[in-house]
């Protein structure tokens, strides 16, 4: 669970929005705000009420309401016990109450709210979403002004609250619309076709970053263009385009 600044001073009032209590925190000229609760985030989504926003990233399931109904009734019922007496207990847990403690477990996932700040509040729920384009890793934000629930912020360890807004001006994927990889080499003889090469995919400093991974368009991009300095021309050929041949 995020927390907020451990030296914050504390003023709090209260007030209720969506049914749900707000609690102000009031520290050196920034005002923090707790936010609908998980569960009440989750309901609003599958009724409808809020709408996903995705600014164009590709995350597959993560990314759909479906995944998030999953996810509350899921929650839900591990919440009422659905999985007492099926928990693996661990040495350390003798003596304890396994299944008590598994229901509060889920309990405070459902109550969990966050820090708001300018205006947005993290999403409470610990899901992020990796774009399989751009490779970020995002984290759900609530704009009650639009009423959607949108991929719209980085974590931040150095930030206040845990995370960081995007401005509205970089939220869409950065590789949105790419259609092909494209890399220049020189033939200095017979042009060889090979399914494999023994080189590099990166420096060693980069070899197992996110944005070299070759689960994503970008890594894929920054790898053809690697490869492409020692004149080796780098693709992937799909199902679809092998019939070709």
């Amino acid at each position: 669970m995020l927390q907020g600044p451990s030296n914050l001073t504390r003023a709090f009032s209260c007030s209720r929005i969506f049914g749900v209590v707000v609690r102000s925190i009031k520290s050196q000229g920034s005002e923090y705000k707790t936010m609908m609760i998980t569960q009440k985030v989750l309901e609003q989504i599958v009724s409808g009420d809020l709408k996903l926003e995705l600014h164009n990233h590709k995350v597959g399931h993560q990314g759909t309401v479906e995944h998030l109904k999953e996810l509350l009734e899921s929650w839900v019922s591990l919440e009422a016990g659905s999985n007492d007496g099926k928990w693996s207990a661990h040495k350390d847990d003798a003596g304890k109450d396994v299944n008590k403690d598994m229901r509060e477990y889920y309990t405070s996932k459902l109550k969990r709210a966050v820090l708001a700040k300018d205006g947005y509040c993290l999403a409470p729920f610990d899901i992020k979403a990796q774009c399989h384009c751009c490779s970020e890793h995002l984290h759900w934000v609530l704009n009650e002004a639009e009423k959607t629930v949108e991929l719209a912020a980085n974590f931040s360890s150095k930030a206040k609250g845990g995370f960081v807004v995007k401005p509205i001006a970089e939220r869409s994927c950065a590789l949105h619309g790419l259609k092909s990889l494209k890399g220049a080499i020189q033939v200095n003889s017979t042009l060889i076709f090979a399914n494999f090469f023994r080189t590099p995919d990166s420096t060693k400093a980069d070899e197992y970053q996110d944005n070299w991974s070759l689960s994503t368009l970008l890594g894929r991009k920054n790898i053809t263009e690697f490869k492409a300095k020692t004149n080796v021309a780098y693709g992937q050929i799909t199902a679809r385009q092998s019939k070709r041949f």
